[in-house]
């Protein structure tokens, strides 16, 4: 087994990352690249998964243990950072200035160019047909104003370009393609009743993101079933969400990205307030602390990354007493004023024991770098706290939890149900 391979391109995967880097030059200039990284990543690793690399001959049926979960997932985050590299090595300042200046700043010779196209536009529209409406007028508008012309005035027209030129005239062309597609036709969008919903939402995307950033997780779930893309939007905020919540621990997307890996490999979670966070969107609450639980055995690995990647400095390794009898071990690590606290839990397997043994049913929460639940969550999206046993056993009951008083409203018994609950009532930790 080796990973020395891991980075190197091949010709196929060069030619491919290749024809993304138009994409990546134009999000990069709308300073939205994490609508990029998520889904690259994710299709160049389906289509050459690093166990391919690391254990070429291993069979598609063998079972991963812990250690190899680990070594795939260094593995995966190494390619990420090389993918990286990839396309910022490609990226030039001086082109991302000329994009800005030039590129997409029509001439009035141009408007009135693209105007003429209108009514053809609106039939494209009607007629479904947009993908040969603007190959056409690409095309032609290439043909009368090279972007060559643009990059490099003073080039005599009949020089050949070399290969490093070609691919910027070609990444530019994509851009100006973007701009064309996006700003010189917006305003027949309204005026056509047939329009399909995808069409308005491409073009308005920054408008429906402001209107749907900060909804709760199930309110953006059942929005995301709306369209695909409406989906992509959705995607683009959950993954929001998640960095959004982590950055006052971590503060660079690299690190949090190393960490969200290693989550996964150690098959731990996030609890308490951040969780809570992600899962019950705006308002946000400040955040404390960011909790994790790993099965056991796993707390060492996570522990030295806290330490030695993220520099924070061990403290408290006390467990409290209503929590003893499933956490196995524990350390408080500060820096800078923020805390990270990591529990190990008595089971091996899993942590769910450690979920749901906490002191109210709103800490029944979760959140994985995949996903996130809680478990009643009619109540806690509703902002009430169900005490449990262990809850009414903890001596300060003014914060239990990662629950205050001015975020939730907790209760002391099921007579706020109104009736008797029978086999409703939560039981979990019992």
């Amino acid at each position: 087994m080796s990973t020395c391979s891991i980075g190197n391109f091949s010709t196929e995967q060069k030619s491919w990352l290749d024809d993304h880097y138009a994409a990546y030059d134009f999000v990069r200039s709308q300073n939205d690249l994490s609508t990029f990284w998520v889904p690259l990543f994710a299709n160049f690793l389906a289509i050459w998964p690093v166990r391919n690399t690391l254990w070429p001959q291993l069979p598609q049926s063998h079972i991963f243990s812990s250690d190899e979960l680990r070594t795939i997932c260094k593995a995966e985050t190494r390619s990420k950072l090389c993918i990286q590299s990839f396309f910022d090595n490609k990226h030039r300042t001086a082109r991302r200035d000329l994009y800005q200046t030039h590129i997409g700043d029509w001439t009035i010779e141009q408007w009135c160019w693209l105007n003429d196209y209108s009514e053809s536009y609106s039939a494209a529209v009607q007629n479904d047909d947009l993908d040969t409406f603007f190959g056409d007028l690409f095309e032609d508008f290439f043909a009368i104003w090279p972007v060559r012309y643009y990059l490099w005035p003073s080039m005599p027209a009949h020089e050949v370009l070399s290969t490093t030129q070609r691919y910027k005239a070609i990444g530019i062309e994509e851009d100006c393609k973007m701009l064309s597609r996006r700003f010189a036709y917006p305003y027949v969008l309204p005026y056509h009743s047939n329009m399909r919903l995808i069409e308005r939402v491409l073009f308005a995307k920054e408008l429906v993101i402001a209107i749907v950033y900060g909804l709760n997780l199930q309110d953006l779930i059942n929005i995301a079933q709306t369209c695909s893309t409406i989906r992509g939007v959705v995607l683009y905020l959950l993954e929001k969400y998640k960095h959004d919540i982590l950055t006052p621990y971590i503060s660079t997307e690299h690190r949090r990205n190393q960490f969200f890996g290693l989550l996964t490999a150690t098959r731990g979670v996030i609890t308490g307030s951040c969780a809570l966070n992600m899962i019950l969107g705006s308002p946000t609450y400040p955040t404390n602390d960011l909790n994790v639980i790993v099965p056991l055995g796993e707390f060492n690995v996570m522990a030295k990354f806290v330490t030695d990647a993220l520099s924070f400095h061990p403290g408290s390794t006390t467990i409290h007493k209503s929590m003893q009898s499933t956490i196995q071990k524990f350390s408080k690590f500060n820096r800078l004023g923020a805390h990270i606290t990591l529990a190990e839990s008595k089971d091996k397997e899993d942590v769910l024991r450690v979920i749901v043994n906490s002191p109210t049913t709103a800490d029944m929460s979760f959140m994985t770098p995949g996903g996130a639940a809680t478990l009643y969550p009619v109540m806690t999206f509703q902002s009430i706290a169900y005490l449990t046993d262990r809850g009414h056993k903890m001596e300060n009951h003014s914060k239990i939890g990662s629950i205050s008083g001015d975020r939730f409203h907790i209760e002391q018994s099921t007579e706020f149900l109104g009736s008797p609950c029978l086999s409703n009532c939560p039981v979990l930790w019992r």
